[in-house]
């Protein structure tokens, strides 16, 4: 029943123009914000993919978690 509540916000964006106005404009700026979000996913997305590409094997660990950085093989 307390869900049924939040729906008062509705009835109200009837009653007062400028509070439907705010909703309206919230709810551009989410599908704007959505479509930026998708792109930047896109974006990280290919750039782990290039760094994955790029600086894969340039360093190794041992058993004892020591670092070869020359080689890229654990020594």
């Amino acid at each position: 029943m307390r869900a049924f509540r939040l729906l008062r916000v509705f009835k109200l964006a009837k009653a007062w123009q400028k509070f439907k106005d705010l909703l309206v404009t919230i709810g551009n700026t989410m599908v704007d914000i959505g479509n930026f979000s998708i792109l930047l996913l896109l974006l990280i997305f290919t750039y782990t993919l290039l760094g994955l590409e790029l600086f894969s094997f340039k360093v190794a660990f041992d058993e004892m978690h020591g670092k070869d950085l020359e080689n890229g093989k654990a020594p």
